[in-house]
């Protein structure tokens, strides 16, 4: 999942977007999770972001995008049913 779509942008522009500063309100909104625990998280060291002072905080896109990428989980292996297991 990404925060900004690349379909039809150039190398460099996607350069440009990876550099792009966002605010705790976006990267919450994009999550779908309350600001707030996104100043925890900051607290907490859990999310990667630049802090320009105590109450100044940015996150950088490309490194969120990467942050978020580490949680991304694979589908379970199902177990196929079979009648004769059921006897």
């Amino acid at each position: 999942m990404e925060l900004i779509s690349d379909v039809n942008q150039t190398p460099s522009d996607r350069a440009q977007h990876s550099n792009r500063l966002l605010t705790a309100q976006e990267i919450a909104a994009f999550m779908q999770i309350k600001p707030k625990t996104i100043y925890n998280w900051v607290s907490l060291g859990i999310i990667p972001c630049i802090r320009f002072n105590r109450r100044l905080v940015r996150f950088e896109l490309g490194m969120v995008q990467k942050w978020f990428a580490e949680y991304e989980q694979k589908g379970r292996k199902r177990h196929k049913f079979s009648p004769k297991e059921a006897a």
